[in-house]
């Protein structure tokens, strides 16, 4: 997926590196895609009501691409991660075993779509015959109606990063409206800091797990801490956890040997986590 906000160049950077067939756009936004090699489609002339777009059946394995999403590019030209089934579908299964969300429940969608986490949103929520439910980037930014949208909507399940948790807590601070239907709560994305709103929050939410998850765009969710018992004795700074199901993490030196407990060290993923590199860098995927 491209965000349309994206600078015309990254646009055509990201297109020249993933070399799509097919790009799905729409009238607004098919003037970022001129010169491209790739069939561009508008949504407004896609008739689904008459078949399906593609005919024949798609049969995928696990080591099929499944996406491509982009770093920040922060430390120079953006990298497209290859991410491909098996990753995500070992993350789907560990997210179903240990959720207490089931079918019939109701997930908000927070996360843009060029963010990993909003396949988490996405696929967790229809495998467990859930319900997904939309938002406008207007009810992202305002943390009050953001949290009348979750009362109103009868969320079960959020995914957000610290900054907009933080947010949240202080609109119910603020208008003293409790989203009381929320089952599950997930951080990630950066550092989670318990701040006291925050820890007033889940005081209001005795039933509801809060658990901080952590992973880069190389892995998705690599880990999971859960914050259990009174939230007044959290930590300020919680820690990442373990790792989920079918992964391995590893705290190595600079002759990528393990560290003692105590020592400092770089953290190196294992496993069912890991994608399949950098989509046209093979230089970059062999550095990794």
């Amino acid at each position: 997926p491209i965000d349309p906000s994206y600078p015309a160049e990254r646009i055509a950077g990201m297109l020249e590196d993933a070399q799509p067939p097919v790009v799905i756009t729409s009238r607004t936004h098919q003037h970022l895609f001129k010169g491209t090699a790739a069939k561009v489609l508008l949504i407004e002339d896609i008739d689904l009501e008459n078949g399906p777009l593609f005919e024949g059946p798609c049969p995928a394995t696990a080591d099929d691409l499944l996406y491509v999403l982009f770093t920040s590019g922060s430390t120079g030209r953006p990298k497209g991660v290859a991410m491909h089934h098996a990753p995500l579908t070992n993350l789907i299964q560990w997210q179903l075993r240990t959720s207490v969300c089931k079918a019939g429940d109701r997930t908000l969608q927070f996360a843009p779509i060029s963010f990993d986490v909003s396949f988490q949103e996405i696929f967790t929520t229809f495998a467990q015959g859930g319900t997904l439910v939309l938002i406008t980037d207007e009810d992202r930014l305002n943390s009050t109606q953001l949290l009348r949208k979750i009362i109103a909507q009868r969320i079960n399940r959020i995914i957000v990063p610290f900054v907009a948790l933080q947010y949240l807590a202080e609109a119910v601070e603020r208008t003293g409206e409790v989203p009381s239907t929320l089952k599950e709560v997930f951080t990630s994305g950066e550092q989670l800091k318990i701040t006291p709103a925050i820890a007033n929050l889940f005081k209001q939410l005795p039933g509801c797990r809060f658990c901080n998850q952590y992973g880069p765009t190389e892995g998705h969710v690599v880990s999971e801490l859960e914050l259990k018992g009174d939230p007044s004795t959290w930590p300020a700074l919680p820690n990442i956890g373990k790792a989920i199901d079918n992964v391995k993490l590893y705290v190595l030196d600079e002759q990528m040997k393990p560290v003692k407990q105590g020592e400092e060290g770089e953290l190196y993923l294992g496993g069912a986590c890991v994608a399949k590199g950098y989509i046209g860098r093979d230089d970059l995927t062999a550095e990794r």
